[in-house]
């Protein structure tokens, strides 16, 4: 018994924090396929991505389809890909392609990152001249989710798995920001009954606060406690987080459409306008 003690010690919070991790990826990961459900729907229905199908269904895409169509298949697979992955990381399913479908994750990230930042740039013409707010935003959480996952593979080769898990996490928190931003934009819709995402602001800054707070919830006291540079990666990450928060938020004051509407719109999808 006093062999067997010490051993239980060490052993349970591994297993805790595991769990805590894996339900906390996978938190991020099936929110930011919510927030994709409305314009999925409507594009199996029509043939087009909307950012709003609520209230933009009537809006012409000025965006290439197959642009379009390549990004949201790319990123379709890597987020399908990445549950799975989790899934293994944390031992809820057998780890024996853990290895291997981290490096194919690797391919369709970058893949669906690149477009990602290639459809920014489009929308925002004619570039750079018209970069705004929002693009900024967008390109920042770009770019840290293509280097919180490549830190995730170096520190899965370094063998250093708890970093590895937490710039994992990392990773998924900015590729979640797109779907579950939507997302909470649709839920503050039903605040302001007649107005679409484009005609208020701030719902991008607030959902950057729940990610920060979700990846803290998930993973940020081990972080901060990690012997190597698990606080770095966390102080970098917040940086960026609250730069953007700041960002998006100045936006709407300077516009002064805060959760406030400011063109109002008739739903003229799904939903019937009272």
């Amino acid at each position: 018994m006093e062999l067997e003690t010490p051993a239980a010690v060490v052993v349970r919070p591994q297993i805790s924090n595991k769990r805590r991790i894996g339900i906390g990826a996978c938190a991020f990961l099936v929110c930011l396929l919510a927030g994709f459900v409305p314009a999925a729907a409507f594009f199996s229905e029509h043939g087009v991505w909307q950012l709003d199908p609520f209230f933009m269904a009537h809006y012409t895409q000025s965006l290439p389809a197959s642009s379009l169509n390549f990004h949201s298949a790319t990123a379709v697979l890597w987020t399908l890909g990445a549950l799975i992955q989790v899934a293994m990381g944390v031992g809820w399913l057998p780890r024996r392609l853990h290895a291997s479908l981290g490096y194919i994750l690797v391919v369709f990230g970058c893949l669906a990152f690149l477009s990602g930042i290639a459809l920014t740039a489009m929308s925002a013409s004619p570039f750079p001249k018209a970069i705004g707010a929002i693009a900024v935003n967008h390109f920042t959480a770009a770019a840290l989710a293509t280097l919180n996952m490549l830190l995730a593979v170096v520190r899965a080769r370094q063998k250093r798995y708890l970093e590895h898990a937490h710039a994992a996490v990392l990773c998924i928190s900015w590729v979640s920001y797109p779907g579950i931003s939507r997302l909470v934009g649709f839920l503050i819709e039903y605040v302001y009954p007649f107005c679409s995402l484009i005609g208020f602001s701030g719902w991008e800054g607030l959902t950057v606060i729940g990610l920060a707070a979700m990846f803290l919830a998930t993973c940020g006291q081990a972080c901060w406690k990690s012997p190597h540079s698990g606080r770095k990666l966390v102080c970098v990450n917040l940086i960026f987080a609250v730069c953007i928060v700041v960002n998006d938020f100045s936006r709407a004051f300077r516009g002064g459409d805060l959760l406030r509407c400011s063109v109002e719109s008739d739903q003229v999808w799904w939903l019937t306008a009272s």
